[in-house]
């Protein structure tokens, strides 16, 4: 009678399959041709065309983070298409197919992109807004080496406000940053 597998064995069988693949790109066969797309020497259906005989299942997974990997938030429309087309082409390689839940990740992460570029626009316009309003020049004595005061004109924008600000910008990158890492883990997890 065959044994049941546990949860661990399962996993350990799933990594050492991506170990696998690691090994396969360490001997340098995908980077390069990916490296390829990402130059736009070659579009999605000519990477899927090279793909689709010389590989295996797992190197197209591999591929495929790979392609995942280099999205970030800052990535432009143009760039998202290209690797949103290369990674659902890859897909159709595959003995079992999950493109539509692909699509549906990937859709998720562009729409967070644009809301990310739309936030940040509007939040730097009004930090523009309000250093404007805050900023009144300010004519502050200073010692010169040679010892005589003179007066200079500094901004009256104090480090208090600046403070404000970066944290600000800091907690909106952070809170953007952890949607998108959580997209991308459900994006890879669904390879």
């Amino acid at each position: 009678m065959e044994k049941m597998k546990s949860a661990y064995e399962i996993a350990m069988e799933k990594a050492a399959k991506i170990e696998a693949s690691e090994e396969f790109d360490k001997k340098g066969e995908l980077k390069p041709l990916l490296a390829k797309f990402f130059r736009d020497k070659i579009n999605a259906e000519d990477l899927w065309q090279k793909l689709k005989d010389n590989y295996s299942s797992d190197q197209y997974k591999q591929a495929q983070i790979m392609l995942i990997n280099s999205l970030g938030l800052r990535t432009t429309d143009e760039q998202f298409k290209k690797r949103k087309e290369g990674i659902l082409a890859i897909e159709a390689l595959k003995d079992e197919k999950n493109s539509s839940l692909l699509e549906q990740y990937m859709n998720n992460i562009s729409t967070l992109i644009n809301q990310y570029e739309q936030e940040k626009e509007k939040m730097e316009e009004q930090i523009k807004q309000r250093l404007k309003q805050n900023s009144q020049a300010r004519m502050k004595p200073i010692q010169t080496e040679d010892g005589r005061t003179v007066m200079k004109l500094e901004s009256g924008v104090d480090n208090e406000t600046r403070e404000q600000f970066n944290n600000m910008l800091a907690q909106f990158e952070e809170r953007y940053s952890m949607k998108f890492d959580q997209y991308i883990s459900e994006l890879k997890r669904s390879l």
